[in-house]
């Protein structure tokens, strides 16, 4: 199957003088990955949700509408994997004979007769049950109380001074909090989804220097085309690094407890690690 998207891109690009290793490069992906969009050839790229991240990114690099290459990709690669599905599924049938038995045998006049019987017998019981509860409920139901109505008995609560309302930046500092904040120290691909319900939190290509505030919602769910290239800030603590540059994670749980834990990990590790003096 042809991939229109990666033909597309790979015209736009040449157009405008990139060769592959200079795109891939400005993008943040292997050079591979990038062959692999512009030739059609999806069972290389680590799977649809990295795949469209990279196929965004790059349409960004190209000055191209992100939300309509991104969507067409989409649509190529899930008609893709459909074909695959459609080809694995098929195997070769023997075709049975199948046999039709008839029975023309009919129920006899007692068993119809005993049948009826027993189906009258059950709704006469079933209706005498029935009124039987009906009055054992009405029995147990207790008298309406009496609502006094006297102008005497009604008691209006004094009213309380109002409350000062908080000033807005207050206000702000709340809506806002956040206890984890991500900067990238390069160009990275950065997916942050809400596990419990799946809801996406945050979905781009975080720039070198900038940085996004995660909103208090834990756990977390992060993957990231480079997780080496992310620098992580709990309660405005800077951590060390949680993974190696270039390293590909997918869908790994974050909380500011799990982080601050893992970097006193290893900050006790890189303490307690002392040098061998030459002989």
């Amino acid at each position: 199957m042809a991939f229109k998207t990666g033909a597309y891109l790979k015209q736009q690009r040449e157009r405008l003088g990139y060769t592959r290793h200079e795109a891939a490069a400005r993008i943040n992906i292997s050079t591979a990955q990038l062959s692999a969009i512009e030739d059609g050839k999806p069972e290389n790229l680590p799977g649809l949700i990295y795949a469209a991240g990279f196929v965004k990114s790059y349409a960004r690099f190209l000055r191209l509408d992100t939300k309509e290459v991104t969507d067409y990709f989409r649509k190529e690669y899930i008609r893709w994997q459909e074909q695959n599905d459609d080809n694995v599924a098929e195997a070769p049938t023997r075709k049975t004979k199948h046999v039709v038995h008839s029975d023309n045998t009919k129920p006899s006049t007692a068993v119809l007769f005993i049948s009826l019987a027993a189906t009258f017998i059950f709704i006469v019981l079933w209706a005498f049950l029935n009124v039987d509860n009906t009055k054992n409920i009405t029995a147990h139901i207790p008298p309406a109380p009496k609502v006094q109505t006297a102008a005497s008995v009604i008691q209006i609560p004094q009213l309380s001074q109002p409350t000062k309302l908080a000033d807005k930046s207050t206000l702000r500092t709340k809506i806002m909090s956040s206890r984890i904040a991500i900067v990238a120290t390069k160009t990275a691909w950065v997916e942050i989804t809400n596990p419990q319900n799946g809801e996406t939190l945050f979905e781009d290509l975080l720039e070198a220097g900038k940085g996004v505030k995660i909103p208090d919602i834990w756990p977390i769910s992060l993957s990231t085309g480079d997780i080496g290239a992310l620098i992580f800030y709990v309660d405005g603590k800077k951590l060390l690094p949680i993974g190696a540059s270039g390293d590909i994670v997918q869908n790994i749980t974050l909380t500011p407890e799990s982080l601050l834990e893992s970097n006193d990990t290893d900050e006790q590790g890189s303490h307690n690690s002392t040098p061998v003096a030459a002989d």
